[in-house]
This record gives structure tokens, sequence and C-alpha cells, in this order.
């Protein structure tokens, strides 16, 4: 028996979300800045001699299809078309729930891209995962995605992404010395909110706007590209404040082009109350985790207020690898 385990971080976005979105940069190009953090999907494919079945362990359940045309239509499917020769169980399992705006999806197709190339021999760069990954998504399943998350997932580290009209996409590391990073670090906090959503319909809706209300949609993500080069800017002076500061007008933008539920909200001029300089629901909105920008010494205040709403503090540091084999056997 063959087996394979990949590792893939998920990812906290720092500026430039929607702007990789294709009706965006296929007019005006995008620019974003995400950082993987030690938060995983873990995939294992295994491959048994004689074996005439594909077996899927998802949600507790286990499927076994003897062709790939028989798996149902989704993630599976697509992925596996790409390596179809051979019969393979597939396991997956992640630190954090799906649906809390990390970029699980992404994560996950990267990881099992990489798992499968592996365990039929291949070795693939970054940017083949990448981008074979974004194929599947936005193109193969017909998703309202752009290619953040796949690109950090397979890079990891804190990166400056910049899309052409065409949709080929350069890669630069963000230039931060150790304690810079440790910096930027302490100044991060991140909460879930209990909340866990289906990032499509936001996206769908957002697509929708930028067509019935093209121009005020493509203002405002042009003001967020904007923020998100600023960003870059204070990231490598070190400048957490003026993040947190960038981060409150990034959500002002946001919050104009998406409604957020009401508790959403109330959360945020919470912690903006005691403390935060500014933060962001992670992913397209609507629940999932908030990160906030707070000084370390306003942090028990915060976190305390927090904690009294029935919000969930979550551990985390950076991550400076993307997607990697843990175990091949």
């Amino acid at each position: 028996m063959a087996s394979v385990i990949s590792k893939t971080p998920l990812r906290l976005p720092l500026g430039g979300g929607g702007t990789d979105l294709p009706f965006y940069y296929e007019s005006y190009g995008a620019e974003f800045i995400s950082v993987a953090i030690n938060k995983f999907i873990y995939v294992a494919v295994t491959s048994e001699i004689g074996a005439n079945t594909f077996r899927i362990y998802e949600d507790a359940t286990v499927s076994d299809y003897e062709q790939i045309a028989d798996i149902p239509e989704g993630i599976h499917r697509a992925v596996l078309e790409l390596f179809p020769t051979v019969k393979v169980g597939i396991h997956s399992f992640s630190d954090i729930p799906s649906g809390t705006g990390l970029g699980s999806s992404g994560s996950f197709i990267v990881g099992f891209i990489n798992a499968l190339s592996t365990l039929h021999g291949d070795s693939w760069a970054p940017v083949d995962l990448a981008e074979s990954s974004c194929e599947i998504e936005m193109h193969r399943l017909r998703r309202p995605v752009g290619k953040q998350d796949q690109y950090i997932a397979a890079f990891g580290g804190v990166r400056h992404f910049c899309i052409d009209r065409e949709g080929h996409v350069s890669v630069r590391v963000i230039s931060m010395p150790p304690e810079s990073l440790k910096s930027l670090r302490n100044y991060l906090v991140m909460y879930y909110t209990g909340i866990r959503r289906n990032s499509a319909p936001v996206l769908e809706r957002v697509a929708r706007l930028s067509t019935s209300d093209h121009r005020t949609q493509v203002e405002k993500l042009h003001e967020i590209k904007l923020i998100g080069r600023e960003i870059i800017s204070v990231l490598e002076k070190n400048d957490t404040l003026q993040l947190g500061r960038l981060m409150h007008e990034h959500w002002e933008i946001k919050r104009s082009m998406t409604r957020n539920p009401p508790e959403i909200d109330k959360w945020y001029n919470l912690a903006r109350s005691h403390g935060a300089v500014g933060g962001k629901i992670m992913g397209a909105g609507e629940g999932g985790m908030f990160l906030f920008v707070c000084p370390p010494a306003k942090q028990p205040n915060l976190d305390h207020q927090m904690r009294m709403e029935g919000l969930i503090p979550i551990d985390f540091d950076f991550y400076a690898s993307g997607s990697e084999i843990l175990v091949q056997s």
C-alpha cells in the first residue's frame, strides 16, 4: 500500500480582498496581501494493490465508487479527473471548521492535488498547485471565487500577489525581519464568532452588484486595492497601528458592499470601543472569524468583552511554508 499525507495552511487576508475576483482583475488587475497561518488542512490518499473502487471518507461516512464518473459533481471528482489511473482512498481533516473564512476550500484543493501528484511520483511547484486549483474551482466547478486562497495555500508566508488582466499571477515575499513579524503577530487577535457560512452567495451578490451598479462597485474595489498598497508599506515599516487604521477604512468600504448580520457590526463596534484599532471579518464576510489589530496592553480588556459576547479566542501564528508533504510511504 502506498500512502501520502499533505499539510496545507489556512490563511488570513490582510488587504486587497475582492480584487482577485475575475470581474475586477480582468479589467483592472488585482493586488492583495495574505499570510499563511499554522492552522492546517490534512489530506491523506492511499492506494492499495488490487483496489477496485475510489473510496471517499467524508463527514463520518464512507462512499465507494467504481468510476470517477460515478462520483457526485464537486471537488473530489474534479481533482481525481487529473489523476484517473489509480484507485485511491481519500481522507481529510482540518484544524478549523470549514465556512469560517480562512480559505479552507482553496487549501483543500491545493493539498489534495499535492498529495495525489506525489502519490503518482511527481512533485508539483507551488505555482502549478495554485493554478490547477484555480482552474478547478473557478472554471471546472464555476464557483464565484478568486485566486487568493489557492495561491497563499500553495506558497505560504507573508505574500504580495498581483494579477494582470490576462489572469497571470506574480508573487513576492513582503520583506519583514523576524522582529517585525513578531511585533505584527503580537498586535493581532482572532475570535471565532460561531457563525459558519457559505461564501458563494455573498460573492455572487457582489458579482451581481458589479453588473447592476458597476461603477460604484468598481470604485470601491479601486479603494480597496489602494488600501492594500498602503498596507504593504506599513507592514514593511512595522507600523502596526497604521495597519489597524487601514483595516478600519477597509471595513467601512466592505460594509457598504455587503450587509453583515447585526451581531457582526455590534461585535466590531464593541471591539473598537475596547481597544481594537481596526479589524475584519474573514473571507467574504457575514460570519466566521474576526481578526482585530489591538495593542497588547489593551488585549485583556478586549478579550474579556469578546468572551462575554460568546466569541471564542483562536490562538495562531504565521506559517512560512505553503502546502507540503507530511508523510510519504
